[in-house]
């Protein structure tokens, strides 16, 4: 059974990034069904700042839609993110940050090359992550640079080129 401090943990992982609240209410003015699944957290609820009660609130909106299967996922990430080391848990932070203070076509064209490295068979995304790994950090940014510059046809040839070269 998952305790209580693991969900609240989750529910606030989940509700990162959702849109915002008008405000968040005090402790008496939440649902009964909110109380009880913060209810750990009755004590400080009030003192809690409001932009954390406003994600534990977006968190306990999520999860509640959330089917079986879906709970389950979130788990499965929200135990993986607990064993990360603290110095991994803040580079994925910055990663976050930067990548939402991209332009939404930019955001749309990486979750694009992220779906289709996705679709990848497992073999050939290993393959690309040792040819990655391997390269040194001033390779890796000169080459970042020249993609952005790419024009989209000209980032299509260049994505079919490493893809012939996995197979």
């Amino acid at each position: 059974m998952i305790n209580r401090r693991t969900i609240l943990s989750l529910l606030f992982c989940l509700s990162c990034g959702a849109a915002p609240l008008a405000a968040a209410p005090s402790w008496d003015a939440l649902s009964g069904e909110q109380q009880k699944a913060l209810g750990s957290l009755q004590s400080k609820w009030d003192a809690l700042p409001e932009k954390r009660r406003e994600n534990l609130l977006r968190g306990i909106d999520r999860w509640q839609k959330m089917t079986p299967e879906q709970r389950k996922r979130a788990k499965k990430r929200l135990k993986r993110w607990q064993n990360l080391s603290p110095e991994k848990r803040k580079k994925i932070r910055q990663k976050l940050k930067r990548f939402r203070a991209l332009p939404a076509e930019k955001k749309k064209a990486l979750r694009k090359s992220f779906r289709q490295f996705q679709a990848l068979p497992a073999d050939k995304r290993k393959k690309l992550r040792e040819r990655w790994n391997k390269l040194p950090p001033e390779r890796k940014k000169r080459l970042q640079e020249r993609v952005q510059r790419m024009s989209p046809e000209q980032r299509k040839a260049f994505k079919r080129r490493i893809k012939r070269s996995l197979d």
